[in-house]
């Protein structure tokens, strides 16, 4: 057998493997798992499952298959047998389910934050590294004259921010940590109680601007920080 044969015939085992070991590993159809309408919850894997609102970064989600009757992906978080917490990922819904007794924890030590999150959109923007947790926390803590700001955009000009804490693989919807935003060349911080009580100018249905009270990010160092930092991504005035 000449040298180009052995190529040739090394080059399709090869192409055979790649396509045994995608089927092998394809996701499947999980027929436990009804989909993203079951409204209460159900039964898998002998697990009860609650409908749950949380927010989770996608990086913490596993594709493990598909349901048996929307054929919405389906996700596992916590575990790849008996997960904690499960995703359902429809054309047009998403829902979250927590096995019973779970639930996600709201105190604790912050192990990661989740900027501008959702329980129905792509969360890929996360802080772990707990230097930059330390940095958020510290401005969380800020002491300073509050104001009220008039934001052109609530949703371009600034950043909601939610903690996980103890190492919970999902966010609960009230870890609320407050709001960055960039006002008149200005850093603001605006505390999760002034963020819930924005006052939104003109009709709700089709403003964004909206006044909020916040105080001042005047700190040399934290600004230069957050400027750089994930907690400011696609932020614009």
């Amino acid at each position: 057998m000449n040298k180009q044969n052995i190529i040739r015939i090394a080059g399709i085992v090869s192409i055979v493997v790649l396509v045994i070991g995608k089927i092998i590993t394809m996701p499947k159809i999980l027929d436990g798992v009804p989909g993203e309408n079951a409204v209460e919850g159900f039964r898998y894997n002998g697990i009860n499952y609650r409908n749950s609102r949380f927010m989770v970064a996608d990086a913490d989600r596993v594709h493990v298959g598909y349901a048996k009757e929307t054929k919405g992906k389906v996700f596992f978080i916590g575990s790849r047998t008996s997960p904690d917490y499960i995703a359902i990922v429809g054309s047009d819904n998403t829902t979250h389910y927590a096995a019973e007794g779970c639930v996600p924890d709201t105190s604790g030590t912050v192990t990661k934050v989740l900027i501008d999150p959702g329980i129905r959109k792509t969360n890929k923007l996360v802080i772990t590294w707990k230097p930059d947790i330390d940095k958020l926390l510290a401005i969380t803590n800020l002491q300073g004259e509050e104001k009220a700001y008039t934001i052109e955009n609530i949703h371009t000009q600034g950043n909601p921010f939610y903690f996980a804490y103890n190492g919970c693989p999902v966010v609960d919807s009230g870890n609320l940590g407050g709001y960055i935003a960039l006002v008149d060349g200005e850093w603001i911080y605006a505390t999760p109680e002034n963020y819930r009580a924005i006052q939104y100018i003109g009709e709700r249905r089709y403003s964004n601007t909206a006044s909020v009270s916040g105080v001042r990010i005047t700190d040399e160092k934290t600004i230069e920080w957050l400027e750089k930092s994930t907690v400011t991504s696609f932020i614009e005035e």
